[in-house]
């Protein structure tokens, strides 16, 4: 998993400096590795509303654990959601959710001093 976890680290990488030939080879060591890769969505809009508010709670660094308990669901379930949210986006981990919710590719991203009224 590890080597995944840094096959697909330096795949980015890659993939921003154009480097055709190391791409290549990145991707057919992570076939190898067993990783599946998946086209992303599209349109972010494919999102389920659930999925959506699970994405945006684990982009402000809510841990599983606490997005479970904001949604009134189980971690695993939680688990479930963030899961289908990084396929249907095409991406590995909560540092690019979070870019993604930055960017606004979610939707606008919650008002910090709204969040601040509501706890």
């Amino acid at each position: 998993m590890d080597g995944r976890k840094r096959l697909r680290a330096a795949l980015e990488i890659f993939e921003q400096l154009g480097a055709r030939p190391w791409i290549e080879r990145t991707n057919a060591e992570l076939r190898a590795a067993g990783a599946i890769r998946r086209d992303p969505i599209a349109d972010p809009d494919e999102l389920s509303p659930q999925e959506v508010r699970v994405a945006m709670a684990v982009a402000e660094g809510a841990t599983n654990k606490q997005v479970a308990a904001g949604l009134f669901l189980s971690p695993k379930t939680i688990d479930f959601h963030l899961g289908r949210v990084y396929r249907k986006l095409g991406i590995y981990s909560r540092t690019e959710l979070a870019a993604l919710v930055a960017k606004g590719a979610l939707g606008d991203p919650p008002d910090k001093s709204q969040r601040r009224r509501q706890a």
